[in-house]
């Protein structure tokens, strides 16, 4: 089951989440897309709860 979300952020368009394979895609407002795989439910929830969704993206791409 994919979970959208769509972000009020300068940067990040939307945010989804594929419960079943556990895959993180972000669509950044330039048209740009970054899967992740093997993410845990709790790290999403944690995204979805950050103040700075920006930022939390940026610590997940620098230890992808």
């Amino acid at each position: 089951m994919l979970e959208t979300h769509y972000i009020s952020s300068p940067e990040i368009e939307s945010i989804s989440y594929d419960f079943e394979i556990k895959e993180l895609l972000v669509c950044f407002r330039n048209r740009n897309e970054k899967r992740f795989s093997n993410i845990k439910r709790e790290i999403y929830t944690s995204l979805m709860q950050s103040r700075s969704k920006t930022d939390f993206i940026r610590k997940l791409i620098r230890f992808d």
